[in-house]
């Protein structure tokens, strides 16, 4: 359940970084992450800024309910005992709850682990205990049932969900009659089973909650934080002015070399620098006028860090999965697509065998044509003169076509660090 309602009283005065975009490649320094969100409630109020996709359909929040719902959970955090730098895990969908669980926890002053869900439980229990997290902020029942066996020997002290039944209550988890007392053994490579990712995964016999943790509904934290009555505005703006930029943010957990995972800590300015920084330099982009659609895991710090980047210019962000991905671009309509090389690769491979199957001699033709143009395109380099005009014919002929895959309205595809075959890197589409 999100919160929806308005809170414009306790942010602190936004300010302004400026209309102009690609102007300066300079490093803007010195946001902490929540004030982002504040700066795009100011300057940008958006009443689509945030776009749930739910088996019903999107079901759209305004960035200032999103601020309302981030504010009313740092609140609840903090009623619920936690200080400064105590350590959140997050075992999260790539969704809205997702967001509002980190910048309420960021806004608390807290340190989010995001968790990525396709680890083996063996490296998610590890992640819990490394990180000595006190609160583990999960997706949903199901979830919670799955990984519940394996959470007493870590510093866990509370558990919230983000996503309950409607008539869940608190008692449901915590009293289940045949709760384990000991943790089990962690079967070798076992998986979450988490059905909406694309590749399959080992099934899990279902197992009752950890009866030695209390465990609440994210919207019931939130009501929490809600019920401080008189001093709501007083302690928001307090914890608005204890947030600096060098406090740590969030820690990231990757494999080393051994496959072990290593936290890496980051700050807020280290996030805000780069999303920024990267926004400020990319030519075109509109201020509250581009439509993202979000499909990538954002416990990854790429589309994590451009995740705060589009919330600070206020566009309206469309949470999708990997298995919608493909129907929900011709939904949306997106101007903005951060992706992964794999799903460029397979699009493109799709696009040429079907032109090579079912197009006459003429469209044969046409597509090598267009193919050995885009590979002389160089990054960076505008075409000009002859080059220019021949590939505005092939954009007419051939590629504007391939753009209707992606929604057609495309202009920005950030990709991940993977690398990219040649032939996509060549090839200007």
């Amino acid at each position: 359940m999100v919160c929806t309602k308005t809170s414009q009283q306790a942010a602190p005065k936004a300010r302004s970084r400026g209309a102009s975009q690609g102007a300066s490649e300079e490093v803007i320094r010195g946001y902490t992450l929540p004030s982002l969100l504040n700066d795009a409630c100011v300057y940008t109020p958006n009443a689509h800024a945030f776009n749930q996709w739910t088996e019903t359909g999107w079901q759209p929040l305004s960035n200032q309910a999103f601020r309302t719902a981030v504010e009313s959970l740092a609140l609840g955090l903090v009623e619920l005992g936690l200080k400064q730098g105590d350590r959140v895990a997050l075992l999260m969908h790539s969704d809205i709850h997702f967001c509002i669980a980190d910048l309420g926890c960021l806004l608390a002053n807290l340190v989010d682990v995001p968790i990525d869900l396709t680890q083996t439980l063996e490296h998610i229990i590890f992640v819990l205990r490394h990180s000595e997290a006190k609160v583990l902020i999960i997706s949903n029942l199901d979830l919670l049932t799955q990984i519940a066996p394996y959470l007493e020997n870590t510093a866990l002290q509370q558990i919230i969900i983000a996503t309950v039944p409607e008539h869940w209550t608190p008692a449901t988890a915590s009293t289940s009659e045949s709760a384990q007392s000991k943790a089990e053994p962690i079967p070798e490579a076992a998986c979450l089973d988490v059905p909406m990712l694309l590749h399959p995964v080992a099934n899990h016999p279902a197992s009752a909650f950890p009866c030695h943790l209390p465990v609440y509904s994210l919207a019931a934290i939130q009501t929490k934080g809600q019920e401080v009555g008189p001093e709501t505005q007083s302690r928001l703006q307090q914890l608005y002015a204890n947030l600096q930029p060098s406090d740590l943010a969030t820690i990231v957990y990757i494999p080393d070399e051994h496959g072990q995972p290593q936290g890496v800590m980051l700050t807020h300015e280290n996030l805000s620098a780069n999303a920024l920084t990267s926004f400020a330099v990319i030519p075109g982009l509109k201020r509250g006028a581009e439509v993202v659609l979000s499909f990538l895991p954002l416990n990854h710090v790429l589309a994590r860090t451009l995740l705060y980047g589009h919330i600070s210019q206020g566009y309206s962000i469309y949470f999708s999965n990997p298995n919608h991905v493909m129907k929900h671009l011709q939904q949306v309509h997106p101007t903005i697509l951060v992706t992964v090389p794999l799903l460029l690769e397979k699009i493109y491979s799709k696009i040429l065998e079907t032109s090579q199957k079912s197009g006459s001699v003429l469209e044969q033709v046409l597509l090598r044509w267009a193919l050995a143009l885009a590979r002389q395109y160089e990054l960076g380099n505008p075409p000009r003169g002859l080059y220019a005009l021949q590939l505005k014919l092939a954009d007419w002929l051939v590629f504007a076509k391939w753009r209707t895959l992606f929604g057609g309205q495309l202009t920005s595809n950030p990709a991940t660090a993977a690398s990219h075959p040649h032939r996509l890197d060549s090839h200007r589409v």
